[in-house]
């Protein structure tokens, strides 16, 4: 059983998917921590304490890692997607604005972030790259710049 970046535990093998069992060494579960101390340790990330943020991302990785795995179907994929949703929060947190005292207003945040970014890795991993593909040159032919 291996436990990755993201605190899950898992028996499974590379890039296959299961519902992830969240690791329970030093997360607080969602009943235990109130609205209230989900918005207090939202501010104090946004003055920049690492400590509120570990805390926070304890109480936000098993929704967010959730969902990037639902939609991307791929766990090495939505461990790379949930490690952006963090950073984008650590480093923008204090320029976004959160509605303190609404009912999930970070985690409605971080869900939608981990859904957006998940949709972006598919539909980019999906499309043709028409830019910078060159075409072999054809036998009897000059290739292009030839």
């Amino acid at each position: 059983m291996t436990t990755c970046i993201t605190g899950y535990r898992s028996s499974v093998g590379p890039n296959q998917v299961e519902h992830p069992e969240p690791a329970r060494a030093g997360v607080p579960s969602k009943a235990a921590d109130s609205q209230s101390s989900v918005d207090e340790l939202l501010r104090r990330t946004q003055r920049g304490e690492t400590a509120a943020f570990g805390r926070l991302y304890d109480y936000l990785a098993p929704l967010v890692y959730g969902v990037c795995v639902h939609v991307t179907q791929d766990r090495t994929v939505a461990e790379e997607i949930t490690s952006e949703v963090f950073l984008h929060l650590w480093r923008f947190a204090p320029r976004l604005a959160f509605d303190h005292g609404s009912v999930g207003g970070v985690e409605r945040w971080a869900r939608l972030d981990a859904h957006r970014r998940s949709v972006d890795r598919i539909r980019s991993a999906n499309t043709p790259r028409p830019y910078g593909f060159i075409a072999p040159a054809l036998p009897g032919r000059r290739g292009p710049g030839r």
